[in-house]
């Protein structure tokens, strides 16, 4: 019974003392203005990441930017990639439909 308390004890301490796991980082897709497509004012994060890596169109290095890299670890999605950067984010990986 001692023993068994013992041992007990010892896996909620080792438990107790585990890091915590940093979240990786997520896609999140980006909506541009029609009008003004490279304002990051305007530039729309969706507040839920992505399945995973962005296909189809969105998947340039330039033109329009559908998709932002972001390791929010826990907080919110910002708004627009403006209010991203001005929280601290880095947003330099994107990427983009082709300009038509």
């Amino acid at each position: 019974m001692g023993l068994l308390a013992f041992a007990a004890a010892g896996l909620f301490a080792i438990s107790w003392n585990l890091p915590e796991s940093k979240m990786a980082a997520q896609w999140y897709a980006v909506t541009p203005d029609a009008s003004n497509p490279t304002d990051e004012s305007l530039q729309v994060i969706s507040s839920t990441p992505l399945p995973g890596t962005p296909t189809g169109t969105c998947v340039e290095s330039s033109g329009k930017v559908c998709a932002v890299l972001l390791d929010l670890d826990g907080a919110p999605a910002p708004s627009t990639i403006k209010e991203a950067k001005d929280e601290g984010f880095n947003t330099d990986t994107k990427k983009h439909r082709p300009s038509n």
